[in-house]
């Protein structure tokens, strides 16, 4: 893709707009310039932490220290009420602040919480719309960065099949004493614990029927390219392929609308996503004839999903298995019996025993 037709698309006309604001809004800061709401919001959001994942407490500072004659000790008359600045404004500017500058971040739990508020909330939108198109929502993750093989690994469900197996996790981890905190991570695995991770597959494995799991490799030894611009081809390029070994396997009809969701990777995640999402949109569109939307495409923790920890466990897996074949410890055991639940050839990465697994190198 061209350098100008990058600077020119909408997508990133929008993330320049994005970072002046935000350089803006330091330069507010810096100059202690307190007029606009925003920058009101930033400071409560610097100077009180506990702020930051609670939108009462947001609130509560705010009138405290910009309105306290109205706020009156938190005594507040009717009167008073109707001119303080209302709980949603300063929700939006703290939003604001968080999602689209990165500063001031809340807890990850409250982010996982929080965005998945929001992925409900779209989603129920979608779902009530008299046009609406079936619904694939894909959880992507990625491993091997630093090896041999870059894996982009996914999970994909349809529609809500998957609140099934959402409530079987949630009854796992419940039974086990793990707390929402507490998530399926494949660098946690160990000899303590592998049972656990097994049941899980276990379970995986018993609604296979609603969830396909895609990856798409490559090796990078003497390629020319970058890491990150590897990873930015293989979503491009694992999504499309994973769309359509769901087309010819009969899983899925177009048209249909994608929800794309990846494990967050911080800072640098915006920049990233938005080069992802410009060349996954154009490839869509071109080789499925714009029968197939991109919904959304975003980031969370994966403490916000037990979806984006099954992407994990997957792409984890195959890379564990194609990066240090001749393991020993714990997490090559779980590897191999990942290998064995779902059929997958550790030669050839190909499986005969379900249609939901697609696994594919790029030369």
């Amino acid at each position: 893709m061209e350098l100008s037709s990058v600077e020119q698309s909408p997508e990133n006309k929008k993330l320049i707009k994005i970072e002046n604001e935000k350089n803006s809004l330091l330069q507010q800061l810096e100059d202690g310039d307190l007029r606009t709401l925003t920058a009101r919001v930033a400071l409560i959001l610097n100077h009180y932490p506990e702020t930051r994942d609670s939108d009462r407490l947001l609130t509560l500072q705010y009138w405290e220290v910009f309105q306290n004659e109205l706020y009156n000790k938190g005594v507040i008359t009717k009167e008073a009420f109707l001119k303080l600045e209302q709980q949603s404004d300063i929700k939006r500017a703290r939003a604001k602040i968080q999602n689209d500058f990165g500063f001031c971040q809340a807890s990850d739990l409250i982010r996982g919480r929080r965005a998945a508020r929001e992925e409900q909330y779209r989603n129920s939108q979608v779902e009530l719309s008299e046009d609406a198109t079936p619904i694939t929502y894909i959880f992507c993750d990625e491993a091997g960065k630093t090896q041999d093989y870059i894996i982009v690994g996914s999970m994909w469900g349809h529609g809500s099949s998957l609140d099934t197996l959402r409530i079987k996790i949630k009854d796992l981890k419940t039974r086990i004493n793990w707390t929402i905190k507490d998530e399926f991570h494949f660098i946690k695995v160990d000899k303590k614990n592998i049972s656990i991770y097994k049941e899980l597959i276990d379970l995986v494995a018993d609604h296979s029927e609603t969830i396909g799991f895609k990856a798409i490799c490559f090796k990078q030894v003497g390629s020319a390219l970058k890491p990150d611009d590897i990873v930015t081809k293989l979503y491009t390029a694992g999504i499309c392929d994973g769309l359509q070994h769901e087309v010819e396997t009969g899983r899925i009809a177009l048209p249909r609308t994608l929800n794309i969701m990846k494990d967050e990777e911080g800072g640098k995640d915006k920049l990233l996503m938005e080069t992802q999402r410009i060349e996954l949109r154009t490839h869509v569109g071109v080789q499925f004839n714009n029968a197939v939307n991109l919904g959304y495409f975003n980031s969370a923790p994966s403490t916000s999903s037990h979806f984006l920890q099954l992407a994990d466990l997957f792409t984890s897996c195959l890379g564990r298995r194609m990066n240090v074949s001749n393991g020993t410890n714990a997490k090559d055991e779980l590897a191999k019996y990942f290998f064995e639940k779902f059929g997958i050839d550790s030669e050839t990465f190909t499986t005969d025993k379900y249609d939901f697994i697609n696994i594919r190198f790029l030369n």
